[in-house]
């Protein structure tokens, strides 16, 4: 006990900040000169002697506590590189890069003595990581599509700035789930999506079948059985990574549906995730059955040639989502649990995202957790017997028979769970 209160004190004094400042800004200035040779900058007026120096006076014009000379001393950093450019004229120096970094190096004190010293540690080790990726950062801008980042931001905007504005009050008494929940639903289902398209698309290009299953289940396992069944019509030799791929993409179906349960339902985990994770684990175990050591490097499909965050595709989705909660509360107003049971087993043989969310955000006076959890089973087991019609019609029995047999006994058996917990 008596150590820890001699490290606190240690952490918490005035030379340790100093000299962690001083340590931080002699390393900033050692990478940038770094950085600046191998830029061909024969000339720099910042380096490591000159970054410890202004680390130094930053930290000791702050403890003055008068903030005209802090920000006196702030001032005095700008004429600099303009300084260095006149003494050496036709040479090749760092242009506003260097002054920025000093001004960075400059707030260290200021963050030393105000903030915790993890604000510090993490402002320096961004600072370094970002002087270190510019090796990489001209790559990385030739492999990413036009378009991509502007795609991102669009989403950031919808999550981060759209979202949070939106009422959490329902508008319509026929409506049974607010704008903030409907939306809610929206960013989650898109921001698994765009996770599963960037890896797949970035990371993944050339890997195998059961590679492809993975990442296609969290983007859409029915789409994923569709193209790899089609796949095992056009090779000659029976491939075993075929049905694992199949196999796959429905393991990530309930992992993607557990993981959307725990971020917009968390009320329906006590009666969901064992089986989930259950069937999920069973399930994945089973794709990897004679696969471990004859996996093909072959590429991966492009299921679903769109960006799923296009904004388009994200309206067209809310718009069925919002039209599901309806629908369900009404089925649920007039026929009660067989209505449900009814609807819940029609959703399987479409998109079950809508009538997943509707589940999962809407507030239904007459539904409670367990009956809202057999219901989701029920759809699930539903879209797995629909990817058996969808892998005998499309590709050959023979080499996908293990996958038929799979996606048709997890389709039985996530329907029998749903009507065990709705009449438990």
């Amino acid at each position: 006990m008596a150590s820890n209160h001699v490290l606190q004190a240690m952490l918490e004094s005035s030379w340790f900040h100093f000299v962690l400042v001083s340590l931080f800004a002699f390393l900033a200035g050692l990478e940038y000169r770094n950085y600046t040779l191998q830029q061909g900058q024969a000339v720099a007026w910042l380096n490591a002697r000159t970054a410890t120096l202004i680390g130094m006076l930053g930290y000791l014009l702050y403890q003055t506590g008068q903030a005209s000379l802090f920000l006196g001393g702030l001032l005095l950093l700008a004429p600099l590189p303009w300084l260095t450019a006149r003494d050496h004229p036709g040479e090749k120096t760092d242009g506003p890069m260097g002054l920025l970094l000093a001004m960075v190096i400059y707030s260290f004190g200021l963050l030393a003595t105000t903030q915790p010293l993890w604000q510090l540690v993490l402002v320096f080790s961004v600072t370094t990581l970002t002087l270190t990726f510019h090796h990489h950062q001209s790559r990385l801008a030739s492999v990413l599509e036009p378009g991509e980042l502007a795609t991102l931001a669009k989403f950031l905007l919808l999550a981060g700035v759209i979202l949070p504005l939106l009422p959490d009050t329902r508008p319509f008494s026929w409506l049974p789930a607010s704008p903030f929940k409907i939306w809610l639903g929206v960013v989650v289902i898109s921001g698994i999506s765009y996770f599963a398209y960037i890896v797949k698309k970035y990371l993944f290009t050339q890997q195998g079948y059961w590679v492809t299953g993975l990442l296609g289940g969290l983007y859409s396992s029915t789409a994923t059985t569709v193209v790899l069944a089609r796949k095992s019509r056009e090779n000659q030799q029976q491939d075993p990574s075929l049905p694992a791929g199949i196999i796959a993409a429905t393991a990530m179906m309930y992992l993607r549906l557990l993981l959307l349960i725990l971020l917009i339902n968390p009320d329906l985990l006590p009666q969901s995730w064992l089986p989930l994770t259950g069937l999920a684990l069973v399930t994945l175990a089973t794709s990897r059955f004679r696969v471990q050591s004859r996996q093909k490097n072959a590429p991966i499909e492009h299921l679903g040639k769109e960006n799923p965050l296009e904004l388009g595709l994200a309206l067209l989705f809310a718009l069925l989502f919002v039209l599901m909660l309806a629908l369900t509360q009404w089925v649920l107003g007039q026929y009660g649990v067989s209505g449900l049971v009814t609807l819940s087993a029609l959703s399987g043989l479409t998109d079950i995202d809508p009538f997943v969310l509707s589940l999962l955000s809407g507030q239904y006076h007459q539904g409670h957790p367990a009956m809202l959890t057999g219901a989701l089973f029920i759809a699930t087991g539903s879209n797995n017997l629909l990817k058996t019609v969808y892998a005998l019609s499309m590709g050959q029995f023979h080499p996908l028979c293990r996958a038929v047999f799979v996606l048709m006994g997890t389709g039985v058996a996530s329907i029998l769970i749903g009507l065990w917990t709705l009449h438990a």
